[in-house]
């Protein structure tokens, strides 16, 4: 960007030796816009971005693991008040008398109970890598 008298008599009348470099610097432009903009953007706003990314994907890493430990939270919870029925009718049932409740466990909730075991070991390594990290 040219400026209408950029420099013109710089070194005139009011020239002073004394004067520092700076100054002048200051009346002519040295560095083209791009060349100002590449800069402010490489070294300013690029790294406070990489920051705000990083920062994001770590937030949403915990946020998944939340979620995750949530389910198998409600699927303990499911399986503890599920095991608590069945003493009770088993209890309501015998009015006392000593019974062994036996084959409570279909094959789905057999698969189910194996898969948020996995999950809840995948949750601990992922929590043991990023604690490491």
């Amino acid at each position: 960007m040219k400026r209408e008298g950029c420099g013109h008599h710089i070194f005139g009348v009011e020239h002073n030796i004394k004067r520092k470099m700076h100054e002048y610097v200051k009346k002519i432009y040295v560095h083209g816009c791009i060349k100002a903009m590449e800069y402010t953007l490489e070294y300013h706003v690029v790294p406070i971005l990489t920051v705000f990314a990083i920062s994001g994907s770590i937030l949403a890493i915990i946020e998944l693991l939340g979620v995750v430990l949530a389910c198998c939270l409600a699927n303990v919870i499911m399986e503890e008040n599920r095991q608590r029925r069945i003493v009770e009718k088993a209890a309501a049932a015998g009015a006392g008398r000593s019974t062994r409740i036996t084959g409570t466990n279909t094959r789905r909730e057999t698969a189910a109970n194996a898969t948020t075991k996995r999950l809840a070991l995948l949750t601990e390594r992922i929590v043991v890598a990023v604690v490491n990290v």
